[in-house]
């Protein structure tokens, strides 16, 4: 890959993506500016709607790093840097269109009136499902939202006896017992639009910290970003496409309707995640922590601290969902990512993704199932 000796392009590995263009034979390049140059237009072409004080914090991180750029590199070099900066930003705004987004974003939607079906939820009862066709958008390397099929859940059933009941009863006895500390582990994993930031800008930021703290390269910051922002991506497009097909209620709902009607009012402000069904939390984290794991055993040569199986800071979501979701991440962060790996880390992945594909039932199911 241009830049690195040690990296491969996305071109060809990347749904869609046929060409970028490739930097002048024999001609030097300076790559940070390159990649000052690639971000700062993608972002703005990505978002042409962003608000004046967002465009302008954007504008005024691309001039700071283009002034400290100058004072370093020759002036024929950086304005070659520059405008293949340039080139590559255009080649990529016209390759984002074409996945779908214009079609699929904010259909509607009338979930089909089933026992069990979804329905909508304190505290804003909002009628329409979030981004019900999000799961037909074409991911960038699973081949659709319906590759790593997750676990079917128990037959919904309101007997005390039941899976489906035994489930809930979980969820709503853990948040009936919160401590103060699963409460700050639920507040700092809450991710809800609009009041934090979203479960992949939550990554990308952990991605940010570990590139300052780590003094990490441009080469090796840029493989982790496209690692962990690909794996989230893809994470999200798999779970909506779950969600949508499974059309089961939230938890909240089935408390409220069969073991306490006033669970979600008494315990709102401490459950915080407890009150939705986070399956997509559960996906994306389970796409980056693989890849945290895989980037440890690679670099540091030792594991990351995983959290035991089926820990659970709090009342996030029934069991069965959990386990399923968290397992669609890992396969989704596995499978078909010799993306940007080396040649001699190949033969590792692949060796990954046999023992891992659920087509061949390696993986130990649910118990839910």
């Amino acid at each position: 890959m241009a830049g690195t000796k040690k990296n491969e392009s996305l071109v060809g590995q990347v749904n869609g993506l046929t060409w970028l263009p490739r930097p002048k034979k024999n001609r030097k390049y300076h790559w940070p500016t390159v990649a000052n140059a690639v971000l700062a237009n993608t972002i703005r072409g990505l978002y042409p709607t962003i608000s004046e004080d967002s465009l302008g914090a954007i504008d005024s991180m691309e001039e700071s790093f283009a002034s400290q750029q100058q004072a370093v590199v020759p002036g024929p070099v950086y304005e070659r840097s520059v405008a293949h900066g340039q080139a590559v930003a255009t080649a990529i705004l016209n390759w984002a269109p074409t996945d779908g987004f214009s079609s699929f974003n904010i259909c509607s939607d009338v979930p089909t009136p089933v026992p069990g079906a979804w329905k909508a939820t304190p505290p804003s009862f909002n009628e329409k499902p979030l981004q019900p066709c999000w799961g037909m958008i074409r991911p960038m390397v699973l081949t659709s939202g319906e590759e790593c099929p997750l676990p079917g859940h128990p037959a919904f059933d309101t007997h005390k006896n039941s899976d489906f009941y035994r489930a809930a009863r979980q969820v709503y006895r853990v948040g009936r017992r919160l401590t103060n500390k699963q409460k700050t582990i639920a507040t700092y994993w809450s991710d809800g639009p609009g009041a934090t930031g979203t479960p992949p800008g939550h990554w990308i930021a952990i991605v940010s910290q570990i590139a300052r703290n780590d003094s990490l390269s441009l080469a090796a910051a840029a493989e982790a970003y496209a690692r962990v922002g690909i794996a989230v991506h893809d994470a999200f497009i798999q779970c909506w496409n779950m969600k949508y097909f499974y059309n089961l209620l939230r938890p909240v709902t089935y408390i409220n309707d069969n073991i306490d009607a006033s669970w979600g009012d008494a315990h709102r402000d401490a459950l915080l995640p407890g009150l939705r069904l986070r399956a997509l939390h559960t996906v994306r984290r389970g796409g980056a922590r693989t890849y945290r794991h895989v980037r440890d055993q690679e670099v540091h040569g030792h594991d990351s601290p995983q959290p035991r199986p089926g820990a659970a800071p709090g009342p996030a979501h029934v069991r069965f969902l959990r386990c399923g979701g968290g397992r669609g991440g890992r396969l989704q962060a596995l499978r078909r990512h010799p993306l940007l790996v080396r040649q001699r880390g190949r033969a590792r992945f692949r060796a990954m993704h046999r023992s891992g594909h659920p087509r061949q039932g390696k993986l130990r199911r649910s118990p839910w199932r």
